[in-house]
This record gives C-alpha cells, sequence and structure tokens, in this order.
C-alpha cells in the first residue's frame, strides 16, 4: 500500500502512474480514500512486474505538485525453464539451457554427480550473480 497526504483549496485531483503510465482501478489497484486528505493506492497480488516507480500528481486551479517512489518486489528463485534429460556422444559438445527468476537475481551454481552420470542446476538464494 502506497499511502499520501494531499491538501489544498480547491481540493486537488490526484493522479497516479506507474513508469509513466496512468493507474487506473482495477481488480489489480484500488484507491482508498480515508477522508479528504489521505489517500493510498494498494497493489494486489504483487508480483515481479510491479516494481517501478509510482509518482502521483496533486492538482487543482492554483498549481501542483509531485511525489514519486521506487517500489522494488523482492522473490525467492524460481526456475522457469528447467533442465530436460538427454543423451549425447563422447566428445561432443553439449549446451544445456536454463532460466530462473527472483530478486535478488539469484546465483546459479552447476554440479555434477559422477555416481549418477548427471548436472545439477542449483540455486544460491539471497545471492547476486556478479556483473559479467
Amino acid at each position: 500500500m502506497l499511502e499520501i497526504k494531499a491538501d489544498g483549496y480547491p481540493k486537488p485531483t490526484l493522479a497516479w502512474t506507474k513508469d509513466g503510465k496512468e493507474i487506473k482501478a482495477n481488480e489489480k489497484y484500488r484507491f482508498l480514500c480515508e477522508d479528504d486528505e489521505s489517500t493510498a493506492l494498494i497493489i494486489k497480488n504483487v508480483e515481479i512486474a510491479d516494481a517501478g516507480e509510482y509518482k502521483v500528481v496533486a492538482t487543482n486551479d492554483l498549481g501542483e505538485d509531485e511525489t514519486s517512489c521506487k517500489v522494488v518486489v523482492k522473490s525467492p528463485p524460481k526456475f522457469t525453464k528447467k533442465m530436460e534429460d538427454f543423451e549425447c556422444l563422447v566428445s561432443t559438445d553439449i549446451e544445456m539451457e536454463i532460466t530462473v527468476e527472483g530478486y535478488p537475481e539469484p546465483e546459479i551454481k552447476w554440479y555434477v554427480s559422477k555416481a549418477n552420470h548427471c548436472l545439477i542446476a542449483a540455486v544460491v538464494a539471497d545471492s547476486v550473480c556478479p556483473d559479467n
């Protein structure tokens, strides 16, 4: 919930945006007006895509004022593309691809199980990959 207080006479109208795009009340976003000055934006079922810059512009006949904040959404690691079993010939190159999401960006470590002849990708939680 993002809460602001805006007063003025005449009473200002409020315009909310996320990353420059107007926010309207719908299933995702709700506005809660507690009194004449206090208004809150409620974001339902927060997802990684909800991260960004939120801004409110209060406007009346005498001018405008604005405030903004950056919303960071943290999430645990989740494989969105997992490894698949496959076979290859000796002395050939193989390429394995996985996709993982999370914030902060998860660190991925690869392990080889020599006993079972398999490759394992593991995510180390709460670690950030170094810049390449």
